[in-house]
């Protein structure tokens, strides 16, 4: 099947919507922007052990975008489905703890390897997944790096079973599942 996605390191890019006090902070440049958005990294690492962590500046939206913060994690180690469901389900935990409580952030996927990430990590039932491989994830929506990403864009992310059937995930921009098919193999 050749070098699948999830053959190698991986990047999470967890962008976030900036807090309307932090959009109303005239402090906001790229200059300042770490002093006005702050994220906690040690947090992060506590949940993602064996990661490194940045916080970077991001967008949210297409064309006249918005500032963002991207909550960057990369992670050296899975190339099987429970590697890559606990890691999904590990990160899902870091970004409801990053939107709950008073934060008023919300998660907005915008690359391949998160949304599929994610997508396995929410999947349910988990023994379905088993022995799959994760051959990629689309937004099937529009969105692309020349243009954004926004809360209208869906994912979705296909995994082949050892029976050759695929599952189909379909997701949202926050990473949560809609719904899903499972297509039978062809013999």
């Amino acid at each position: 099947m050749g070098t699948r996605p999830y053959d190698r390191d991986v990047d999470l890019h967890l962008n976030f919507s900036l807090t309307q006090d932090e959009l109303r902070n005239p402090q906001l440049s790229e200059a300042t922007f770490d002093d006005v958005v702050q994220i906690d990294t040690e947090e992060a690492l506590a949940m993602i052990p064996g990661s490194s962590v940045k916080v970077l500046r991001g967008t949210v939206g297409k064309g006249a975008s918005n500032w963002g913060v991207d909550v960057l994690v990369a992670v050296s180690m899975l190339v099987n489905m429970d590697g890559l469901i606990d890691l999904g389900e590990r990160a899902i935990r870091l970004a409801k703890k990053l939107t709950g409580g008073g934060t008023k952030r919300g998660l907005l996927v915008r690359d391949p390897p998160t949304a599929g990430v994610l997508a396995v990590g929410a999947y349910q039932p988990r023994s379905d997944l088993r022995g799959g491989v994760v051959v990629g994830s689309w937004c099937v929506t529009g969105g692309n790096p020349g243009i954004g990403f926004d809360g209208r864009d869906l994912w979705v992310t296909s995994v082949q079973k050892r029976d050759q059937s695929v599952i189909l995930i379909v997701t949202s921009p926050s990473g949560e599942v809609l719904g899903s098919v499972t297509v039978p193999p062809r013999f």
